[in-house]
C-alpha cells in the first residue's frame, strides 16, 4: 500500500448512531450503447464514509432501484462526513481494520485494470436526512479516457488502439500538494498507480475506425520522455496492411496528456504514405505524424443518464478579467436516433446557482433554443477580489414513464488580471551567444482549470536556449517566443541566449487573464 498522510498510532474511532437511509442519483460518463455492456456498466456502487479528518467510518454498499436511484443505510451524525462514492470495485476481502485509517491512504494503495468511477463530496452539516445530497445528481468521475479516430482518405478497413499503461486508479491524487506532507485528492490530478506497465496493444485490442472508441487509463503523457503513450493505426494502404504510429498532440505539435474522464478524437484528413508491418515495429520508430493531417479535439466526457441521451457543454469553467471578453458558451442536448445523435435543444433550459462566499459574478443567462448558444450577462469586474456564479443547464422531463435529469454546471469568474512573476538570475556576460536565466512563476491561487497556459517572451535580444525549447511568434513586429507552462506556485527556470553582445532591455512577459510584467534584462 503506498504511503499516506498519517503517521503514527490511528485513534480508534467508534461511528456515533442511529442508522439510517440515504439516496442519490448520479450522472456517469457517456459510454456509447456498443461499448456500454460488461466492464463499461456501472453496475455497484460503494461508499465509504469518512469524518473531516478523512478518517474511514464505515463502507456501505447500495442498492439501485432500477429508476436511477441508489439508497444506502449508512450512520446519521451532525459532525462533518466525508463521502467516497466508488463504482464498480470488487472489495472482496475488506477488511474491518480499515476502519479508523485514512482514506488517502487506503485509496491510494487501490489500482485496477477495470473501468471504475470515483467522486468525494464533502458534508459539512454530516448526515442527518434522506437526501444529504440535496437534487443535484453526483458527478461520477471514471478513471479512464476515451478515444475516437476518423481517417478521410488514403487507408481502408481502418482500426486503433492505444499504447499506455495497463492500469489506473480509482481516484485522483496531488501527492506534492503545497502545505501538506502526503496525498491530497485533486479531481484534476493525473494520477498513475506505481504498478502500472505499459501495454502493447494486441491485435484483438484493436476497434473499428466508425462507431468504435478505445478507452484507456491516464498518464502524465507531455512529459513521459522517449517511450510515450501513442495511437497504433492499422489499415490497408494500397491493398497492403501496415501499421502506424501516431503522437497524440494538439494542433502545435505538442504531446497532450492523456486525462481521466476526457475524450478525444483524432481527424486524419489524409495518408500519404505506407507504414510500418507490424505494431512493435511502428510503436519503436519515429511517430508517423507527417505522414497525417491532424486535427486533435479535446472535450470533458459529456454526462447522461443510460447512454440514450446526452447533455454537453463546451467550456465548464471560464474566467473573465477584461470587459471585452465574454461568458457565453455552447450547450447541446441529443437523443441516441440508430447509431446517430439527433440535437433536440429545445428541452434545455438554464439557471442561476449562487456560490458560497461569494459575491454573483452573472446577473442573466439567456438560451438559444435552436442553437443552444448561452449568452451570459455578466457584473462589471470588480477592482479586488472575484465574482462566482454557476450557470446550471438542465434538461427535465417525461420520456414516458422514464423521468429524464440531466444536469452540467458552469463556473463563471469575474475578477482583475491575476499577477505573475517573472524576473532575472544574476546578470548577462556582454557576449553574443551568453546564457541568461529567467524564472516564471504563476501564483498558487491561479484556477488549475485553466492550465496548460502560454508564456509569451517578447524580446529583440534574446531567444530560447535548447534546454526549454519554444514556438516562435511575431507580436507588434518583434520576435515573441512561447512556453507552455503546466504549474502554479512554482518557479519554472528558463534559459535564454543574447544574440547580440551588448543585450541589456526590457523582455515584456505576457499570460492569458494576468497583467504583463516587464522584465529588466542586464549586462
Amino acid at each position: 500500500m503506498a504511503q499516506g498522510c498519517s503517521s503514527g498510532e490511528e485513534p480508534a474511532v467508534q461511528p456515533p448512531s442511529p442508522q439510517g437511509a440515504i439516496s442519490f442519483t448520479i450522472r456517469a460518463p457517456q459510454i456509447p450503447p456498443s461499448r456500454s455492456g460488461g466492464d463499461f456498466t456501472i453496475n455497484r456502487i460503494d461508499l465509504l464514509v469518512c469524518d473531516d479528518a478523512e478518517r474511514i467510518l464505515e463502507k456501505a454498499s447500495t442498492v439501485h432501484n432500477g429508476s436511477g436511484t441508489y439508497t444506502a443505510q449508512v450512520t446519521y451524525s451532525n459532525d462533518p462526513r466525508i463521502v467516497h462514492f466508488i463504482a464498480n470495485y470488487d472489495w472482496t476481502g475488506w477488511n474491518d481494520e480499515l476502519i479508523g485509517k485514512d482514506a488517502r491512504e487506503a485509496l491510494a494503495g487501490i489500482s485496477t485494470t477495470q473501468f471504475t468511477a470515483w467522486k468525494r463530496i464533502e458534508l459539512s452539516e454530516g448526515i442527518t436526512q434522506q437526501q444529504p445530497f440535496g437534487d443535484t445528481p453526483v458527478e461520477m468521475i471514471c478513471n479512464m479516457a476515451k478515444f475516437t479516430l476518423s481517417v478521410q482518405s488514403g487507408l481502408e478497413n481502418v482500426s486503433f488502439a492505444i499504447y499506455n499503461y495497463d492500469r489506473g486508479t480509482i481516484a485522483t491524487f496531488n501527492p506534492r500538494a503545497e502545505g501538506t506532507d502526503g496525498h491530497v485528492f485533486d479531481e484534476n490530478a493525473i494520477t498513475v498507480p506505481a504498478d502500472a506497465e505499459l501495454k502493447v496493444p494486441s491485435l484483438s485490442d484493436f476497434q473499428p475506425m466508425t462507431g468504435g472508441a478505445v478507452f484507456t487509463f491516464e498518464r502524465d503523457n507531455a512529459s513521459a520522455g522517449n517511450d510515450y503513450s501513442c495511437m497504433i493505426v492499422k489499415g490497408e494502404f494500397s491493398g497492403q496492411t501496415t501499421y502506424y504510429k501516431i503522437d497524440i498532440v494538439n494542433t502545435d505539435e505538442e504531446r497532450q496528456d492523456i486525462r481521466r474522464n476526457n475524450s478525444y478524437h483524432i481527424n486524419v484528413s489524409n495518408v500519404t504514405n505506407i507504414g510500418h508491418p507490424d505494431i512493435e515495429s511502428a510503436i519503436a520508430s519515429a511517430a508517423d505524424n507527417t505522414n497525417f493531417s491532424l486535427d486533435p479535439s479535446l472535450e470533458v466526457f459529456p454526462s447522461i443518464t443510460d447512454g440514450i441521451r446526452k447533455l454537453e457543454v463546451d467550456k465548464n469553467f471560464i474566467v473573465v478579467t477584461e470587459p471585452s471578453q465574454s461568458g457565453n458558451f455552447t450547450a447541446t442536448y441529443s437523443v441516441r436516433s440508430g447509431e446517430s445523435w439527433v440535437t433536440d435543444n429545445g428541452k434545455m433550459s438554464v439557471s442561476l446557482k449562487p456560490v458560497e462566499g461569494y459575491e454573483a459574478a452573472v446577473s442573466n443567462a439567456v438560451i438559444n433554443s435552436s442553437t443552444g448558444h448561452v449568452s451570459v450577462t455578466l457584473h462589471s469586474i470588480p477592482g479586488s477580489g472575484e465574482l462566482r456564479s454557476k450557470i446550471v443547464v438542465q434538461v427535465e422531463y417525461e420520456d414516458g414513464i422514464t423521468p429524464v435529469r440531466l444536469y452540467r454546471s458552469v463556473t463563471v469568474v469575474v475578477r482583475p488580471n491575476f499577477t505573475f512573476q517573472a524576473w532575472q538570475v544574476g546578470t548577462v556576460p556582454a557576449t553574443q551567444g551568453a546564457t541568461m536565466h529567467a524564472r516564471v512563476m504563476l501564483p498558487g491561487t491561479f484556477p488549475k482549470e485553466l492550465l496548460p497556459l502560454e508564456v509569451r517572451f517578447k524580446t529583440a535580444n534574446f531567444f530560447p536556449a535548447p534546454a526549454n525549447p519554444m514556438r516562435l511568434t511575431i507580436i507588434d513586429q518583434t520576435p515573441a517566443y512561447i512556453y507552455t507552462i503546466t504549474e502554479r506556485g512554482v518557479a519554472i527556470p528558463l534559459e535564454f541566449l543574447s544574440n547580440r553582445a551588448v543585450s541589456a532591455e526590457t523582455m515584456v512577459v505576457t499570460i492569458d487573464y494576468c497583467t504583463p510584467v516587464n522584465m529588466p534584462v542586464s549586462n
